[in-house]
């Protein structure tokens, strides 16, 4: 007998073909695979499909939306039906080394915007070194965007 939990949310997986895993007293909802991919493959919406899978076991997280992995670079291939984890996927690189990027600094209602180059590369969210092309200094600033970045004050 199949009973089905009702599971806020979603996970993403990944996998050949559509397969349903039956446990019995498990959460099971409607979950993502794709195609085999390699390590580095930039996930699009159309690599993904939904199959029901069993989230249980689960303890490394889980996607909600495919929204979530739109543009995400695998950080390896991974087994096929396996579910997604948020571990297994990366932000492919915003900013690039030699990039010139609009350095933000804020303070309470001030705000400052010069001009820089990237001196590394970096994803949303990581910190980078670059120097400032109006005063020559070298800052640490995390990446927001592309093209801009953000000195911590």
């Amino acid at each position: 007998r199949r009973t089905h939990a009702h599971v806020p949310g979603g996970a993403l997986g990944r996998g050949r073909r559509c397969a349903s895993i039956t446990a019995s007293g498990s959460a099971r909802l409607r979950a993502a695979h794709t195609l085999h991919q390699c390590l580095g493959h930039t996930l699009t919406r159309s690599d993904l499909q939904l199959i029901e899978k069993d989230i249980t076991h689960l303890r490394n997280g889980y996607f909600t939306s495919f929204s979530a992995l739109d543009g995400k670079q695998l950080r390896r291939s991974l087994s096929l039906n396996g579910v997604i984890t948020p571990n297994m996927v990366i932000s492919p690189m915003t900013v690039k080394r030699g990039d010139e990027v609009i350095i933000l600094a804020k303070k309470g209602m001030l705000t400052v915007r010069s001009p820089g180059i990237a001196l590394i590369d970096g994803r949303i969210g990581q910190q980078i070194r670059v120097k400032n092309t109006a005063s020559q200094r070298v800052v640490k600033a995390e990446v927001i965007k592309k093209g801009l970045v953000k000195i911590i004050i």
